[in-house]
């Protein structure tokens, strides 16, 4: 969906370069607009070539010309944001890391893309809902969802198989403590390797009906029952061998064992958006 994103983002670059909600495209003079960005590799080479992509069809047709501009990391990039803001110079449209959003939407730095979404009658519907819950603040939509990181269990097949296993993985918490105890006993390997990292926590969370923060955000969920039981899952397949789990400069083991071929499952962070 990631071009997808992109494509309604041009809609409301154009929208929002030609004329407020409600008016017809007037760009009779070229309009000039800059895209803030962050990182590196591939997602800075995807944001270069969405960018010529709109520039080459739908900006071309209506006179608008977008300048991607990398900003370093998030929080490089939110520093020079605010920079930006208190100058009068901020860009036309950035990216933004998802917690930052209600910051810097209460604080008058980014404006809401609501009334573009309404006059252009872009169906929020065409978003994962969980994709969702950070782009908007009060009822009001301040950004779209794109590079979206989530964390996805990858499965070594021919470790599974070797145990006797579905390949196809489990589809369940019990289903997954089984498969860890299965892959360890039959095949010595570990049937996870993980990093101790919020997201994974965050996503067997919102697994287990809860949320880090309470729905106010005013507080943590972390003593929680569903916090609890979540630590106690992990915990116990850790003491019995079947899981292991590392952090900080320990990180490397999980590349390890993924090498190696001493694990049959790992997340990994997926973007999507």
């Amino acid at each position: 969906m990631m071009k997808k994103t992109f494509a309604l983002l041009a809609v409301l670059i154009a929208a929002i370069a030609a004329a407020p909600p409600g008016a017809s495209f007037a760009a009779a003079e070229p309009v000039e607009l800059t895209f803030w960005y962050s990182w590196t590799d591939q997602i800075q080479e995807n944001n270069i070539n969405l960018t010529k992509m709109f520039n080459e069809t739908r900006g071309k047709e209506l006179n608008i010309h977008v300048t991607a501009e990398y900003q370093g990391t998030y929080t490089e990039l939110h520093q020079k944001l605010q920079a930006a803001y208190v100058a009068g110079k901020t860009p036309s449209v950035s990216v933004m890391e998802i917690a930052s959003i209600k910051r810097f939407a209460e604080s008058g730095v980014i404006l809401p893309l609501s009334p573009y979404i309404e006059w252009d009658k872009i169906d929020m519907d065409d978003f994962y809902d969980g994709l969702l819950i950070n782009c908007g603040v009060g009822g009001t939509w301040f950004g779209l969802p794109y590079l979206r990181s989530t964390p996805i269990l990858y499965m070594n097949t021919t470790l599974l198989e070797q145990a006797g296993l579905d390949p196809s993985g489990p589809k369940t918490w019990d289903e997954l403590a089984e498969y860890c105890r299965i892959v360890h006993e039959k095949t010595g390997a570990y049937g996870i390797t993980l990093n101790s990292d919020v997201w994974i926590f965050e996503a067997f969370m919102f697994e287990n009906g809860a949320a880090m923060l309470t729905p106010d955000e005013s507080g943590s969920n972390i003593n929680s029952p569903e916090s609890r039981s979540v630590f106690a899952f992990f915990k116990d397949l850790v003491d019995k061998g079947y899981v292991r789990c590392v952090a900080g400069e320990d990180y490397g083991k999980v590349t390890a064992d993924i090498m190696n071929q001493k694990t049959a499952m790992f997340f990994y962070w997926n973007y999507k958006s």
